[in-house]
């Protein structure tokens, strides 16, 4: 809230608004191969949606610049920024091209804008801000993209998983994050209208290279090919993109990409800066995992966090603050799977809690009060009228609902009208 509101020209970049050296770590820039996307991963689901504002008015004014870079640079339309940026839209290749090659940024940071339309079901938004962004992205992918000769496949070439390496064709992180574009893409253009690119989207999606493979000791890959080292623990996972904060992989629709997820996050270990724990704060909620995720809140608290609670990476960036927020928020509910789950990675430590106010997919406001490791009152209040489908195992046992409902095992399917709140209580 101090270092992103309305109003104010920039949004929160590595060190927040607190930053006291004139020489600072990393320039006080904005990193965007993970590092300012982390900062607003909270923002929506905690109900502060108001604060990314200035990102919106950040990526809309990286745009122009990012079409020279790509006209330049890749003899593409569309629009284009690498690793790192700054107050002044700077969006080429960093000073260290072949550690910090990431392209995909703007896919990476336009999700935001198209997820922040998902909390808030806000068309003009979609349709004035997040749309040209997603457009002009999904542009310079269409226009980038290669055919890689061994299989057909489209793929990114050169990628470059994310300070780890090394140069190849379709590394996994480069193409989840161009499938989630383009599946984020022609959602957007149905609802738009767009028949044209989406038509394109899902053309190019239907031959991209979706960047998920089971390796030989049941890893998910990190490359298209299966160099992965099972003694790797690299701070960074980039290859779990698709798990989070991508919508590729869930235990429910695709449990073994999710093993492999699993295999992986294992193999590189719980260490890390402070940046990297969140994220695997984040990786073990989605994994449904409680018990670890609240491990890794532990270790993120214990051994990545100052007196004054700042994250440390020396001497501090805001990011791990944020994530692990966010990841606290990814323990208590999830949204990104078409479907409202309650205590999706409920720790045992947690056994007695409530919450209120949390923000869900699909403009629904939620509170959730639980005992005995088990939601016993869920509150939801929709701001738009639809179909909600909620998940919880409150629905396998006695309870009272006050609206009209369909339930099926541990789901729970009604029509929310904007503006009533809905309450299940168990008997």
């Amino acid at each position: 809230m101090a270092s992103s509101r309305s109003g104010t020209p920039l949004p929160a970049n590595l060190q927040g608004i607190w930053n006291p050296y004139p020489s600072a770590p990393w320039s006080a820039d904005y990193h965007v191969n993970i590092n300012l996307q982390m900062n607003y991963w909270p923002a929506d689901a905690t109900n502060l949606g108001e604060t990314v504002a200035p990102l919106v008015d950040f990526v809309d004014a990286l745009r122009r610049p990012g079409a020279v870079t790509a006209r330049e640079m890749f003899g593409a339309g569309g629009w284009v920024v690498h690793n790192e940026t700054n107050a002044f839209a700077f969006t080429g290749v960093h000073d260290w091209p072949t550690a910090f090659w990431f392209p995909e940024a703007a896919a990476w940071i336009a999700r935001h804008l198209y997820d922040h339309y998902l909390f808030t079901l806000d068309r003009e938004f979609l349709r004035t801000r997040a749309w040209p962004v997603l457009r002009e992205v999904a542009r310079f992918w269409l226009d980038e993209l290669h055919v890689d000769p061994r299989d057909g496949r489209l793929v990114v070439s050169p990628s470059y998983s994310p300070e780890h390496g090394d140069f190849s064709a379709g590394a996994s992180m480069s193409q989840q994050i161009v499938w989630d574009l383009f599946v984020n893409v022609a959602e957007a253009a149905a609802l738009i209208g767009d028949r044209g690119l989406g038509r394109e989207v899902t053309a190019a999606l239907a031959r991209l290279d979706p960047g998920t493979r089971i390796g030989s000791w049941g890893q998910l890959q990190e490359w298209k090919g299966d160099w992965d080292d099972p003694a790797d623990d690299h701070r960074h996972v980039s290859h779990l993109f698709a798990l989070h904060p991508g919508r590729q992989i869930t235990p429910a629709a695709t449990p073994e990409l999710a093993r492999a997820a699993e295999v992986s996050l294992r193999a590189r270990g719980d260490g890390g800066t402070g940046w990297s724990k969140a994220w695997k704060i984040n990786f073990w909620a989605r994994l449904q995992d409680g018990d670890h995720a609240y491990l890794m809140l532990s270790e993120q608290l214990r051994t990545s966090t100052l007196a004054n609670l700042w994250d440390t990476h020396p001497p501090f960036q805001i990011d791990g603050n944020f994530g692990a927020t966010a990841g606290i928020t990814e323990m208590l509910l999830q949204s990104h799977a078409g479907e409202v789950h309650i205590l999706p990675a409920l720790p045992s430590a947690w056994p007695r809690g409530r919450v209120t106010g949390l923000r869900a997919r699909g403009d629904l406001t939620v509170g959730i009060t639980w005992s005995g490791g088990t939601a016993r009152e869920i509150t939801l209040l929709a701001g738009h009228t639809g179909e909600v489908t909620v998940r919880s195992p409150l629905f396998e046992g006695h309870y009272r609902m006050d609206v009209a409902h369909t339930v099926e095992a541990d789901r729970c399917t009604f029509t929310a009208r904007a503006g009533v709140a809905v309450r299940v209580v168990s008997r």
